[in-house]
Order: C-alpha cells, then structure tokens, then sequence
C-alpha cells in the first residue's frame, strides 16, 4: 500500500517538462532500437506529446492501482488482482524509463544542437570579430578627445565584441537568444557609421 501511495504522490508531483528553450520544437521518432530527436516535423511527433501521454497514462495506472488494492485488501480473488497490480507496476516503470530516455535523448540533441551552431556562428564571426578588434586598437592609438561620434562608435564596436564573446561561451539557448538579438542590434548600429 505504501508503495502505491509513493507512485501516486510522485505521479501527482511530476512537473511538465520545461527544462529547455526548445522542448517544445523538438519531434522524436521512438521505435525499439532508439529514440530519433529532430526539429523537423516530418520526423515524427513533438516529443512533448509523447511525454504528455506517458504522464497521462501513469497517472491513470496509478489510480487503477488503488481499485486494485481495495480488491486485494478485501480477499477477493486476490492471486488474480495480485497479478494484475505487478503488471501494473511493471507498466508504469516501463513507461517511466521511456519517458526519461526521451527527456534525456532531447536534452542530448539540444546540447549537441546549440554547441554545433555556437561553433558554426564563432567560425563565421570570427572575421568580422578580427575586423572590429582592429578598428577599436586604431581608435584606441587616436587618443582621447575625440568626437561624441567617434565614440559612440567605439562603443558600439566594444559592445559587439564583448558579445561574440559571450556567444561562444554559452551553455543554453536561453543565453543564446538574448545575446543574438544584442549581436545583431549591434550590427545594424555600426552598420550605419
């Protein structure tokens, strides 16, 4: 009986899953011999469906348990509902063990994902990154007294620099996005000057 209680209370308890930016973007194909995680859709279906309906049936094999255990607590046919309750329990860890290894295989993806695209966008920015580094010592050997203009400019070039170096030493795309959005304000700033 203690072991149905903890199930349900732990059933009760699981939080949606919100653990990443991009879990809601995410489609899995789960056959027997793997779990495929994609962001296209012609890959199979939201991996958070799938999680939803594990939850789901969890919680209502949960509640079939306590009919369960109100027959055997009563001696009626208790070698049968006996049975019946293992394989229940046995479902539940089943579909547990599936829904962690789809959590886990998304949080797989999405770490191999934003590293991939961190590395890609380093690699890619890293002229323009040399270019402004350059403009900023030039600007530097100028001395002071220069224009509010000038400045400014120095600035802004400052401000992207310390970004694309913030960018390749993100760990999530929660930090990712914001700090995307300031790369390209800065771009189009300096842009214009």
């Amino acid at each position: 009986m203690k072991k149905i209680v903890l199930i349900v209370l732990v059933l009760a308890c699981l939080p949606s899953v919100s653990f990443w930016y991009m879990e809601a973007r995410l489609f899995c194909r789960i056959n027997q011999e793997a779990i495929k995680v994609s962001i296209s859709p012609k890959d199979g279906s939201k991996c958070q469906s799938y999680i939803l309906y594990m939850e789901q049936t969890m919680r209502q094999t949960a509640r079939e348990l306590y009919t369960l255990q109100w027959y055997i607590n009563k001696w009626q046919d208790v070698t049968y509902w006996t049975q019946v309750k293992q394989e229940k329990l046995l479902s539940i860890d089943t579909l547990q063990a599936l829904r962690l290894n789809i959590i886990e295989s998304m949080k797989t993806f999405e770490l191999t994902l934003l590293k991939k695209s961190v590395d890609y966008f380093t690699l890619k920015t890293t002229p323009y990154k040399l270019q402004l580094t350059k403009s900023l010592a030039q600007l530097a050997a100028l001395g002071s007294g220069q224009p509010a203009e000038v400045l400014r400019l120095t600035s802004l070039m400052s401000g992207q620099v310390q970004t694309l170096d913030k960018i390749a030493q993100v760990k999530t795309f929660e930090e990712l996005v914001p700090l995307l959005n300031g790369y390209i304000y800065f771009k189009q700033q300096i842009w214009w000057k």
